[in-house]
């Protein structure tokens, strides 16, 4: 697999309208779409695609389901989230048979691993699979803390391509200690919604994982910058960053925001998040969603609606 660059989002899991199933083909045409928008991987399971509510059988079959759709037109990511070695380890195995290209780690979080430990564990399933391997590295959301000392020991012993997707707070801080200590040993991509997007870019991030629906915005941010237009990168972000800080207060606020702009842009049917659910997203958000998102049309692609 070639080194991933670009826009990477994270996949949203879109359920029955009585929540008691995954609407298979509505992720189906959710793959379909971020294709369609410029996208250039998969990434499921992040905690945009509520992974605590999910089953085994049903994230075996999203595996599936992105992999049929995708037929290797972009790779797919899929993230292992046990909280023990010996299942992440399963289950890393288990993905990589279904036919994903790589996978990522998250923190066990409800026996926090010291740094040593996490840095076993990841080398533990990193090493089980013959795919690239990631660690997702979101401390405050409760999992283990990785120092320098344990990403050069991860860096050492892991045995093939090994990516991070850094959302330690600040992020361009952790960046440049990642990049001081360990220099290109590491792939770096960033998620947290992007934030710093276009400063990330000028310390040579290439990859960004964001919600699902914003693709197009990204990829425009991301392309600008690239094709040497900073500015234009720049005046994007800074419309996109007030709409960022609304909708990316915590997980639950996020998913729903998702599922209700998937399902206005007729990619599925409808926006339920499986109870219990931390907040209710009421219509008077989802106006200042909107008003948000109109605005931003004025300067840049923000995705057909239907």
């Amino acid at each position: 697999m070639q080194e991933i660059e670009g826009i990477v989002p994270i996949m949203q899991t879109p359920f029955t309208v009585d929540g008691m199933n995954v609407a298979y083909d509505d992720f189906a045409r959710m793959c379909y779409a971020a294709i369609r928008d410029g996208s250039a991987g998969l990434c499921l399971f992040g905690y945009a695609t509520e992974f605590w509510k999910l089953s085994d059988a049903e994230k075996d079959n999203m595996v599936e389901v992105a992999v049929k759709t995708t037929d290797g037109c972009v790779p797919v990511i899929a993230s292992v989230t046990a909280g023990s070695t010996e299942d992440a380890v399963r289950t890393a195995r288990r993905y990589e048979n279904i036919g994903v290209d790589a996978v990522m780690v998250l923190s066990p979080s409800v026996v926090v691993p010291s740094a040593d430990q996490l840095a076993e564990h990841v080398i533990a399933v990193g090493n089980s699979v013959k795919i690239p391997s990631m660690v997702q590295y979101a401390p405050q959301n409760g999992g283990g803390l990785l120092t320098m000392e344990a990403l050069q020991k991860i860096s050492k012993e892991i045995q093939n391509e090994f990516y991070i997707k850094a959302e330690a707070i600040p992020i361009p801080t952790f960046v440049d200690n990642i990049r001081a200590v360990l220099g290109s040993r590491i792939h770096i991509l960033t998620g947290n919604m992007c934030l710093y997007m276009v400063d990330l870019m000028d310390r040579h991030v290439r990859g960004f994982m964001p919600g699902v629906s914003l693709v197009p915005i990204y990829k425009e941010i991301f392309d600008a910058y690239m094709a040497g237009d900073k500015t234009r990168a720049q005046q994007i972000y800074d419309a996109l960053v007030p709409m960022i800080c609304i909708i990316n207060q915590n997980a639950e606020i996020l998913v729903k925001y998702e599922k209700m702009m998937l399902v206005k842009r007729g990619i599925i049917q409808n926006s339920y998040c499986r109870k219990p659910t931390a907040v209710a997203v009421d219509q008077r958000f989802w106006k200042i969603f909107q008003e948000y998102r109109e605005r931003l049309r004025e300067i840049v692609d923000v995705g057909e609606d239907c």
